[in-house]
């Protein structure tokens, strides 16, 4: 896969997936049985993403659950500028996002009540970067 060499391109070219709903569970090991989707370190404890199926099965609070979204483009790592566009946008909007930047992809943790809004937000910031590129 080849990396998108600049934002403009990133942003007119992305493809947003929505891996689920996810609940942020804190502690020293992740719950037995679960797999989680995520794990961040900190110096103040480990969080786990967990699937709010997993969480809700095993009576954990559930009340601030976020849905996952991808975007699948492949930003070289050298290009600047593609979360801070995508939290901007958001922000504007009133849309909390939680951005864990991967490899090959950014993931964004947005509350499960405004998850079809983020999607719009993004399906919108694309379309307009499309039309900063340059004519072919």
């Amino acid at each position: 896969m080849t990396p998108v060499p600049n934002l403009d391109e990133a942003l007119a070219n992305l493809v947003i997936t929505n891996a689920g709903d996810f609940v942020y569970y804190v502690g020293k090991d992740a719950p037995e049985g679960i797999t989680p989707h995520a794990v961040i370190r900190e110096n103040h404890g480990t969080s786990y993403v967990i699937s709010l199926e997993d969480a809700k099965r095993l009576g954990l609070d559930t009340s601030l659950a976020y849905t996952w979204l991808t975007l699948q483009i492949k930003s070289s790592l050298e290009v600047a500028g593609l979360t801070t566009a995508v939290a901007t946008t958001m922000n504007a909007k009133s849309i909390p996002v939680n951005v864990i930047a991967g490899f090959y992809y950014d993931h964004l943790l947005v509350p499960k009540p405004l998850a079809k809004d983020a999607l719009h937000v993004l399906e919108d910031l694309s379309t307009q970067a499309k039309g900063w590129l340059p004519s072919a």
